[in-house]
């Protein structure tokens, strides 16, 4: 390990550090039914990577006779996944058995378990790349135990852990309260979408019109990834990209392509993606755009509507009132199909203008709020990289750590 080793540190194998033992179902075929479904947890890797660090929940269980062909680890156990995902952690809530593709780490009485947790996170890429790169990426114990550590005296690694602790606290708060946020908007969209809520000042009935009423529809040409160019001259959107890039309103292009198409948007377009290799349903993902002159690629719809349509409300609906339509309506098996005409064709129930405006304007209210706390949300998670990088290595000393001479 080519680093300094802070004064008071010292660099030790995990071996060293903590017992390792693998999980283990020995019974094969690993599938066979008569194992499972039992009173036992049996975690994956797949539970420990999705975690976040605190493994509360599983996805299979073993009965009597499985626990036979496995090992029941007791609560607060320490997993690393060393096979596939390579280098994830988490501490299970619960006594648990796990296959062998799970390490079980037990720190020595010595060492902190907090701080053992956080150091390995922080070594993630180094074990990756310490795994054996064949058709699946394996660590093994032979590469764990001597795994060098760069360690602080304990009462370091206790102040270290208690740090990184406060900050996963207000992160998971903090997620919590987006969490509910999002809850609370999900339904509130649905209600005011639907009229099951009108907002005040607002009353009578919403007509059902056919959406070509009011609007009119083209498609985009042209245009795949490998005709993106980051310094490209024009703006371009593609039509995946309204599945994985943009939201429901589009006031900023990411992509840019030298190559000239003949559709552009108009400010007020709706874009909807017009195929998907997955479910039908999929395809109700609308965005509306606010910029001109934007070349739209092939597989985009573009619905052009009128003055009676707000384009961001229309991009709401077609989201969240017209999936179960639009599943109807797409054609193709392995490949779903939405085109234009057919889209113009479904019936929507339509409010004034004002209502529209005004529905938008809340739905816009709450997602700006979402969104502010997700930024702070990204930004206290730069800030818990940063603590990382400077605790664990001892370029950033706690007060009261640093060791006198």
């Amino acid at each position: 390990m080519n680093v300094i080793i802070p004064q008071g540190w010292a660099v030790r194998p995990l071996g060293r550090l903590a017992k390792l033992e693998r999980g283990k179902f020995s019974a094969r075929p690993r599938n066979d039914p008569k194992y499972y479904g039992g009173k036992y947890p049996f975690i994956q890797t797949g539970d420990v990577r999705n975690s976040g660090g605190i493994v509360s929940s599983y996805t299979q269980t073993l009965n009597d006779e499985g626990l036979q062909v496995s090992k029941l680890f007791p609560a607060g156990t320490l997993f690393l996944t060393i096979a596939a995902n390579i280098g994830d952690l988490g501490v299970t809530e619960f006594a648990s058995a796990a296959p062998d593709s799970l390490v079980a780490v037990q720190p020595s009485r010595d060492v902190d378990q907090s701080w053992l947790q956080y150091a390995l996170s922080s070594l993630k890429a180094v074990l990756e790349a310490t795994a054996s790169q064949n058709a699946q990426a394996n660590l093994n114990l032979a590469k764990l135990n001597p795994f060098a550590m760069l360690v602080p005296p304990h009462n370091e690694q206790v102040a270290i852990a208690a740090s990184l602790s406060d900050i996963d606290a207000l992160t998971r708060a903090l997620e919590s309260i987006i969490g509910k946020k999002q809850a609370m908007m999900q339904g509130m969209t649905q209600a005011l979408l639907t009229g099951t809520t009108r907002l005040p000042k607002f009353d009578g009935d919403w007509p059902r019109v056919a959406l070509g009423t009011h609007a009119t529809g083209l498609r985009g040409v042209g245009l795949n990834k490998e005709a993106l160019n980051p310094s490209g001259a024009h703006r371009c959107i593609l039509y995946g990209e309204l599945f994985t890039t943009y939201g429901r309103r589009i006031s900023e292009v990411k992509s840019r392509t030298n190559v000239e198409t003949s559709v552009r948007s108009q400010t007020g377009d709706v874009l909807i993606p017009g195929s998907t290799t997955t479910v039908a349903r999929d395809l109700a993902t609308a965005s509306a755009i606010h910029l001109q002159g934007i070349l739209l690629g092939g597989d985009t719809n573009v619905i052009r509507p009128d003055k009676a349509i707000d384009p961001d409300w229309l991009a709401y609906y077609i989201t969240h009132r017209l999936g179960d339509r639009i599943s109807e309506i797409a054609q193709g098996t392995t490949i779903k199909h939405l085109y234009v005409r057919d889209l113009l064709n479904c019936t929507v129930r339509l409010p004034e203008i004002d209502e529209q405006h005004a529905i938008i304007a809340a739905l816009i209210d709450s997602q700006s709020e979402i969104s502010v706390l997700q930024q702070r949300l990204r930004k206290m998670k730069e800030i818990k990289r940063g603590m990382m990088q400077e605790l664990l290595t001892g370029r950033t000393r706690l007060a009261g750590s640093e060791v006198k001479t």
